[in-house]
């Protein structure tokens, strides 16, 4: 029997190309894998009844799962499986969503090809549509075979800025699409900032027609551009970032929201029937004067919402209902003008959102990042505990991965007490080394910090016998740590 594993393991290397030579050895350690651990600070009893679980895969073919206690990784215990042929990615659907996002901002740029029977329709130019008369007028004046082009200040063209606006649906989609994208960008008039200049460039074909436009933008102005959708009912939810940066000064502040029906907040797109042939739009809350949105989420089996917003130097979360009765208001952390929202980790019944702050910006970029802990009781989100990575990055071991995407290495879980943190071990490599970090954090600061390596994972990635092509399953979405016991 154990030859023929070690058939079906060579087999599997065979087909996916990877036995580069003789130095590749699969015959002692293909369906074990060692863990070991460093500790770097604190005591590792704070690891008491922490699980580990650690997912590997080789080119879509070879499949490890190791599972160990925190405190004791030598006693790992592992799955291991093949396939013959590639594993096809098993990626999550996409939730329903609205999008609504601002065109003109510094640097952004356009290329269209245009043959004669689109130049005038609408739906082709999109949010583009605003220049044509521009663009028209200037292929006018460009010969045949040649290329021209005129720079405007975008408040030459248009008082409000273009909208993209698209709206998705995970498993069906609108028989047509014009109205919610008409209704979006009517809704959205948002004055440009002044300072924006836009560069229209035509190539003329031999023949006459102009079959290259270029739009470009140029300005100090960086907008934010996120936005955040949430199902509920027959109805979406969703908000928009409301702010900008100037990229030469650091200079922030919010977009003028004053011809936004309501401003800016939270909005309701509904629909009229199951065909959705139509629908409406309403601002259902409105924020505070100088609020920013920074990210918002939705539990629509809870009938919960939440918006998190920086106002009044505070990182700010607010719980709504379906109906977007106010529930709850929290300050979760300070949020100065040299503060950035990062994320927020969502686990069952905790949320961690994570924010950074330069410490000296006048002179260097260098970051602490902070976070809050939040639990579910009984009477709705309460505050656990604030933090920050000050002794983590002190051993080059700060700052957080992002979560967003698919291969994300950060996992939490938290028991009441004690956040236990699972995140790679290095955040500025650049690639996969395959060492990971697991902390733990109380009200009281950092409890314990450690390094995590195994057999398949070499630092480097040349050691002999070691699997250096390893990566965790693009797909995995399983929590990586959990507490076994409190």
């Amino acid at each position: 029997m154990r030859a023929i594993r070690i058939l079906l393991i060579a087999l599997a290397l065979l087909s996916a190309g990877l036995m580069a030579g003789a130095s590749l050895s699969i015959g002692t350690a293909a369906d074990q894998v060692e863990v070991w651990k460093t500790d770097l600070y604190g005591d590792p009893a704070a690891l008491d009844g922490l699980e580990v679980t650690l997912p590997l895969e080789a080119e879509e073919q070879l499949f490890w799962t190791s599972v160990f206690s925190a405190g004791a990784p030598e006693q790992a215990e592992t799955d291991f499986c093949t396939f013959l042929a590639r594993r096809s990615i098993r990626y999550r659907s996409a939730a329903d969503s609205v999008g609504v996002r601002f065109t003109g901002d510094g640097g952004g740029h356009h290329y269209l090809s245009v043959d004669s029977e689109a130049q005038d329709d609408p739906d082709y130019w999109g949010e583009l549509y605003f220049c044509l008369d521009a663009i028209q007028a200037l292929a006018a004046n460009t010969p045949d075979g040649e290329t021209r082009s005129r720079t405007y200040a975008l408040e030459e063209l248009t008082e409000f800025y273009p909208v993209e606006a698209s709206i998705g649906f995970s498993y069906s989609r609108l028989e047509d699409e014009r109205w919610p994208e008409t209704l979006l960008k009517d809704y959205f008039a948002v004055p440009v900032l002044p300072g924006v200049s836009v560069t229209l460039s035509v190539e003329k074909s031999g023949s006459g027609g102009y079959s290259d436009v270029g739009v470009e933008f140029s300005g100090p102005w960086y907008l934010d551009n996120n936005y955040w959708s949430a199902p509920d009912g027959d109805s979406l939810l969703f908000t928009v970032g409301n702010t900008y940066v100037n990229q030469d000064t650091d200079e922030t502040g919010l977009l003028d929201g004053s011809h936004i029906p309501g401003g800016w907040g939270i909005y309701r797109l509904s629909f009229n029937g199951e065909d959705r042939t139509g629908g409406t739009l309403e601002t259902v809350w409105s924020l505070p004067a100088g609020s920013a949105v920074l990210d918002f989420w939705g539990d629509e089996a809870r009938n919960e919402f939440c918006l998190l917003t920086a106002e009044e130097d505070t990182l700010r979360m607010r719980v709504f209902g379906g109906d977007m009765a106010l529930r709850q208001t929290i300050d979760l952390l300070p949020f100065s003008a040299s503060s950035s929202y990062e994320q927020t980790y969502r686990g069952e019944d905790f949320l961690v959102p994570m924010g950074y702050t330069f410490l000296n910006p006048e002179e260097d970029r260098t970051a602490r990042y902070h976070f809050a802990v939040l639990e579910r009781t009984e009477e709705g989100w309460a505050l656990a505990f604030t933090g920050d990575d000050g002794v983590a990055e002190a051993l080059d071991y700060g700052g957080f991965s992002r979560t967003w995407g698919y291969g994300s290495e950060l996992s939490m879980a938290f028991d009441g007490k004690r956040l236990a943190v699972r995140d790679t071990g290095n955040r500025y490599s650049g690639y996969y080394t395959g060492t990971f970090t697991v902390a733990v954090y109380t009200a009281d600061g950092l409890a314990y910090l450690g390094e995590y390596d195994c057999s398949l994972f070499p630092q480097a990635y040349a050691e002999a016998g070691r699997y250096g092509y390893c990566q965790l399953p693009m797909d995995w979405s399983e929590p990586m740590v959990r507490w076994t016991q409190t």
